[in-house]
């Protein structure tokens, strides 16, 4: 069991397609101190050490009510394992096709959650992979299994548009480019960071920007040298 600590805050320890009874000691309960209760991450060394365990399911500390999912256990892949995230056809967000998923599968089950992508192969094919959950006045997503960086970007782009979120900058940006804004109330400056060891060029659209470590305006193509910077100036409109 120490094998996967993770699941060390769950009611029932499992491998693949066979289920076990995990006993802990009485009197086990979720106490302050044991970091996700506090809003901290969960201390598996704590769990490790002590040998405690969280009742009631996982998520644990009323997590199970904000992603509205039991998570019944935790099944690690090998890299010879194939697994996929398909999304399911009408989700809300609008998502398609298939994506790779690797290192580790939940086995969730929805409680009120929507699912929005399920598990296309193995014995858990069909099963909810990623869902979405109404809780107060927001909405709460729950990745089941760890994908690459084409899913996240397919989701996240889906949520950012429903929340109708803007972008600091028009268009998106290259790989490797970040962008992050700060205002004084009158003017927006956005400072844009180039990651990459090589050159890329950053769409801006039809805004228009002026250069703040230059001081000349900036349109269309803003261009970034390998491990490069700019600061732009924008009005707010």
């Amino acid at each position: 069991l120490t094998g996967c600590s993770a699941i060390g805050c769950m009611p029932r320890i499992s491998g693949r397609g066979k289920t076990a009874t995990g006993i802990a000691p009485a009197g086990n309960t979720c106490e302050p101190s044991d970091g996700i209760c506090n809003g901290a991450v969960y201390d598996f060394c704590n769990w490790l050490e002590y040998d405690r365990c969280f009742t009631g399911g996982w998520p644990g500390c009323g997590l199970r009510k904000v992603f509205g999912i039991w998570n019944e256990e935790i099944d690690g892949i090998t890299p010879e394992d194939k697994q996929q995230v398909v999304a399911v056809k009408g989700n809300p967000l609008g998502l398609n096709g298939k994506f790779k998923a690797y290192d580790y599968c939940e086995r969730i089950h929805p409680e009120g959650a929507k699912i929005l992508a399920v598990y296309g192969k193995d014995f858990y094919a069909g099963e909810p992979a990623v869902t979405v959950n109404k809780f107060g006045k927001g909405k709460v997503y729950y990745v089941a299994a760890r994908t690459d960086d084409e899913f996240l970007m397919e989701l996240t782009s889906a949520v950012i548009k429903e929340a109708e979120i803007k972008t600091i900058l028009p268009k998106a940006l290259p790989e490797g480019v970040t962008a992050q804004m700060r205002t004084d109330g009158k003017r927006e400056f956005i400072f844009v960071f180039n990651f990459k060891t090589k050159k890329q060029t950053v769409d801006l659209g039809k805004e228009k920007f002026k250069d703040m470590l230059t001081g000349k305006p900036v349109n269309g193509k803003l261009a970034l040298d390998a491990d490069g910077s700019a600061v732009l100036e924008a009005n707010i409109h």
